[in-house]
Parts: C-alpha cells; sequence; structure tokens
C-alpha cells in the first residue's frame, strides 16, 4: 500500500496514522497537497514520513502542472505571512462570544425568553465555528494551544467531544462528497442527502416510520432533524469517544478525556443553572439546541449536500472545486454569520489558514481554477439554501 508525496512513493502498510483510516484514502494516489495542508504546521509528521520505507516516484502524474502550481500559490500565501495567526481575530471572537452569553443570559433572567434563547441557540453554534478553527490549527499557530481552545469551546459550549469531531472532519476534508469516504454523507436514518444512499437497501424492506420521516425531510430537516442529529452526537457518540479517551492507553488522551469531560460537564451545569427555575426546562433547552444545531447543520448543508457525489479519487484542489461550494459572494453580514467560512473553496484548500485570510486570497484562487479550467462556485444564501432543501426533496421522491 502506497501513497505517493512530492516526488517519493511510501509504503503505509504498516504505519499506524494517528489519524485513523484517512490516510488510506489517497492509497495509489497523489497525496501531497492533503499531506502538506493537514501537517504542514506538524514537525512530527515529516519526521515520521522520513522514517517510512520510500522510493522514487515513476513517471510523473497526469496532473502535476495542477498540483505542482497549487504549491507554488500554498507557498507564495506563505512567503506573505497569510498561514500566521490574526491574534485580534482570534480575540474578538472569543470576546464575542462570552459577550453574547452574558447578554443572552442577562435577557434570560429578565423574562425576555425568546429573544435570549435565539442569543444563547446561536451563541453555542458560534462556539462551535471557533472549535472547528481550532481543530484545524488554524487559529493561534500552535497546534496545542488550538487543540486546547477547541477542546474548551466544544465542550463547554456545544457539549460536545472535540477529539471524535476531528477524526470524522478530517476525512470529509480528505475527500468531500466520496460516496465511501465523507462521513457526513452517512446519515441515515435520519437524513439523505443523496440517491446512491440508497443503492445497497431494498426500499420494499424500509421501516415505514423511517421511509415516512425521508419523505418529508426537506420540510423536516431545518429544526427536527438537525436537533436529532445534534442530541445522538451529544448524548452518545461523543460520550463515547470521551469514555475511550479516558481509558485509553496514551496519557495524551487520557489528559484531552479528562478535558473534554469537565467541560461536557460545565456545559450542563451551566443549563442547570439558568433553567432551574423556568416553568418548562427541558423544552427550553431543546429549543435553544434546536437553534444552535440548525445554525450551525444548515450552514454545513448549503456548501456541499446539494452537489454531485463522486466514487472516483480525485485531486485535493479537485475535491474542492467539483464538491464545494462559496456563499453569498464575500457579502461581509455572510462572512460574519458563517464565521469566514463562507469561503469553502479556500477553506477546502488551504484548512490550516486563518479562515479570517480566505477573503483575501479568493481572487487568486478564482484566477488559479480559470487558468486550469475548473469551476469556482458561489451563491447567494437564500439560493443555496433553496437548492439544498429541493435536493432534500428530489432524493427521496421515488420512495
Amino acid at each position: 500500500m502506497e501513497i505517493q508525496i512530492e516526488d517519493n512513493l511510501y509504503d503505509i502498510s504498516k504505519f499506524n496514522h494517528p489519524g485513523g483510516q484517512v490516510i488510506k484514502y489517497y492509497i495509489g494516489h497523489d497525496a501531497t497537497n492533503a499531506f502538506n495542508q493537514f501537517h504542514m504546521k506538524s514537525k512530527k509528521a515529516r519526521m515520521f514520513l522520513s522514517m517510512l520505507p520510500h522510493r522514487k516516484s515513476p513517471l510523473t502524474q497526469e496532473k502535476r502542472a495542477l498540483l505542482d502550481d497549487f504549491e507554488a500559490l500554498t507557498n507564495s500565501f506563505h512567503n506573505e505571512g497569510l498561514f500566521r495567526a490574526n491574534w485580534l481575530e482570534v480575540i474578538v471572537r472569543i470576546v464575542e462570544i462570552f459577550g453574547m452569553v452574558y447578554i443572552g443570559t442577562i435577557l434570560f433572567l429578565n423574562k425576555y425568553y425568546i429573544i435570549s434563547c435565539f442569543i444563547l441557540g446561536i451563541t453555542s453554534g458560534r462556539c462551535g465555528w471557533l472549535m472547528h478553527e481550532g481543530g484545524h490549527g488554524s487559529l493561534t499557530g500552535n497546534i496545542k494551544y488550538d487543540k486546547v481552545i477547541q477542546t474548551f469551546f466544544f465542550g463547554a459550549g456545544c457539549g460536545m467531544s472535540a477529539s471524535w469531531w476531528s477524526s470524522q472532519h478530517n476525512r470529509h476534508h480528505a475527500t468531500p462528497q466520496h460516496v465511501e469516504n465523507d462521513p457526513d454523507l452517512k446519515t441515515m436514518p435520519l437524513v439523505a442527502f443523496h440517491k446512491s444512499l440508497f443503492e445497497n437497501i431494498d426500499l420494499k424492506d424500509m421501516n415505514i416510520l423511517t421511509r415516512t420521516y425521508l419523505k418529508s425531510q426537506m420540510y423536516l430537516f431545518p429544526i427536527i432533524t438537525c436537533s436529532l442529529v445534534s442530541l445522538y452526537w451529544r448524548y452518545y457518540l461523543h460520550v463515547r469517544a470521551i469514555y475511550r479517551q479516558l481509558f485509553s492507553k496514551d496519557k495524551m488522551k487520557v489528559y484531552f478525556g479528562v478535558g473534554e469531560l469537565l467541560c461536557y460537564s460545565l456545559y450542563h451545569v451551566n443549563f442547570i443553572l439558568l433553567l432551574k427555575n423556568t416553568e418548562y426546562p427541558l423544552l427550553t433547552y431543546l429549543f435553544i439546541n434546536s437553534i444552535s444545531a440548525s445554525y450551525i447543520f444548515i450552514n454545513f448543508a448549503i456548501s456541499h449536500t446539494h452537489l454531485p457525489v463522486t466514487n472516483k479519487n480525485l485531486t485535493w484542489v479537485e475535491y474542492a472545486a467539483y464538491h464545494t461550494t462559496n456563499v453569498g459572494y464575500g457579502h461581509w453580514f455572510i462572512r460574519w454569520y458563517m464565521c469566514n467560512l463562507n469561503y469553502q473553496i479556500e477553506h477546502h484548500l488551504f484548512p490550516t489558514m486563518p479562515q479570517c485570510n480566505h477573503k483575501k486570497i479568493s481572487g487568486r484562487v478564482k484566477e488559479f481554477f480559470r487558468k486550469h479550467s475548473l469551476p469556482y462556485q458561489d451563491g447567494y444564501y437564500t439560493s443555496l439554501l433553496k437548492k439544498t432543501l429541493l435536493n432534500l426533496k428530489n432524493v427521496v421522491s421515488e420512495l
């Protein structure tokens, strides 16, 4: 089992990759861009790579010109300092979150329940966006600091496990919209983003409740489905992930497991204290959760799920071009609302670059795509939301 990185083929058959199975997605293919983007801030990765059995790669691949140009573009961004941390941005976003928590809490205590729930729900979602950037190591420039920020804000702000999220999300970044490899497509029975999910299922044997639910998924997705996914993550998948870390043989995993458990507990203690004197504490909690979950999952869905899927092994650049779309044409409000993740193409190309810098490079990325005859997809938020919901309807039209 070999993967190509730069001019060498590396044998990974006996290599236990810390990031899990994601490395196997590139067996027999050029993993240069993926390796560089995932590990550009890790000296350990280069050390492990040098220790693997390797040999010189034979003839250059057909798409060498594309990959070489992309590496040149990456290097130019490095030289311009665009991968360096923007500490002002980090501080502003952290202060913003604590400020929103304060305002939401004050409003709640003064019985402005509806507006308070919306603010607290959006704040929880923005904790998720900050965690997301920490998980990519694009906040402070220090992997350990970013991991701590990720663990705290995902645990205390969303009640979830950073370690579980990282393992899944890196697989998504390696091969977005790939039928077999992208975990974000494996969403049955709660939602089906593409008809390929039904290929190995006998529709006649499908549970009537599942069939009925899926047939209405266009209407249920924005609130009900998003909420159910969030609760399933929080109270099953992420609890299991924390448990596994706590009993791992790796001391570092145990430390982060303890940290995740403490932050997870803090999330719930905060809600218990806030809601203890309300008339309907559980319903209020579920309402806030529905706002947070919908904010996060809808913004993700409009960036990917209505686009075509693939079972081909593409290059790092092609995945970003064909299976990712930007949102909002760079409008300032959409930038704030999506925490700069409206530049999804740039984010998928350069996940370790501070997301606030993506707007600075979008023009050059567009020109790079034009040079190589690749599509640079963008659209208004409302138009992409409509496409996403219609896609959910079309996927289940034959059920």
